[in-house]
């Protein structure tokens, strides 16, 4: 028998091996709630149970992974951003990586 903890880390390696979506930088808090929901949409009772949702209906990992990732489109609409840009008149953005990074607005 397996524990809800247990079962949580199941799905996460299953997510992972199957849709190549690493999810151990996500933090758990959130991830267990964006899981649960979909876990209430299913019916399913445990983590387990969705697994066996998710063999049984692949195109369920596409919901899946509409809750858990970010929708980019959002945040380019996300008016408060843009205006901190404009506002503070950022001259330069700082770039860890050996290579120029895009910016577009």
């Amino acid at each position: 028998m397996f524990s809800k903890n247990q079962g949580f880390l199941a799905l996460q390696k299953k997510i992972f091996k199957e849709r190549g979506l690493d999810l151990s930088q996500y933090r758990e808090k959130y991830l267990k709630r964006r899981i649960d929901v979909r876990l209430r949409e299913t019916g399913a009772q445990t983590y387990l149970e969705y697994m066996i949702v998710l063999k049984r209906d692949p195109s369920e990992y596409d919901r899946l992974l509409d809750a858990l990732t970010i929708n980019v489109t959002q945040f380019f609409r996300d008016v408060g951003t843009f205006k901190v840009i404009k506002d503070e008149n950022l001259t330069f953005i700082y770039c860890p990586f050996p290579f120029p990074s895009l910016v577009w607005c």
